[in-house]
């Protein structure tokens, strides 16, 4: 039971994890604009794009990113094995994915 009320007070809503995610991106993705959005309830996705590279930010019960680049779909875990182990939506673990995929894209 008190497992629960942990998992229950680290939850953020799919509108508070869009938010976060947009302000990182004009901060330090700058050249990456919002080109769609969608939030299913359970299931959430954003799709940024430079008109080179998109980027396909997902959640449904985990919380994970994919790039595409020349029509090739790369995982960021195939970039940095280490994000497997921050797929639970918290902002925290969104921050932590979020710095990797712009290590992979510099």
């Amino acid at each position: 039971m008190e497992s629960n009320m942990v998992e229950y007070t680290k939850y953020i809503s799919n509108e508070e994890i869009s938010k976060y995610i947009i302000i990182y991106f004009e901060v330090n993705l700058k050249k990456f604009l919002l080109i769609s959005s969608s939030d299913n309830g359970r299931y959430f996705e954003m799709n940024f794009s430079d008109g080179e590279i998109d980027i396909f930010i997902k959640k449904e019960i985990g919380f994970w990113i994919e790039i595409v680049i020349d029509n090739t779909e790369y995982e960021l875990w195939r970039f940095d094995k280490s994000v497997n182990s921050y797929t639970e939506v918290t902002k925290q673990n969104i921050l932590y994915q979020l710095e990797v995929l712009k290590r992979f894209l510099v």
